[in-house]
């Protein structure tokens, strides 16, 4: 899996909301960020990129970003 190549990868939280994750680089420092598009087409700058994970990290790894998320903006679901 190389998500720097524009490869699409799906995960799924377990509150079963599905992501459609990519890296880009965002900001004006161009920094390496999960972008996550969720299961309600919103677009979220997820966690900082450290290098390809295997499905089961990549899953950790976005699970609890959106848990934190979720959270912090008191969004449902």
């Amino acid at each position: 899996m190389d998500a720097t190549s524009g490869e699409i990868i799906v995960t799924i939280t377990d509150d079963g909301r599905l992501f459609e994750c990519a890296v880009a680089k965002v900001g004006a420092e161009r920094e390496e960020r999960w972008l996550l598009i969720d299961s309600d087409s919103r677009l979220h700058i997820g966690p900082a990129w450290c290098g390809d994970l295997p499905e089961p990290q990549l899953r950790s790894l976005v699970n609890d970003w959106w848990r934190t998320t979720k959270r912090r903006n008191s969004w449902p679901g």
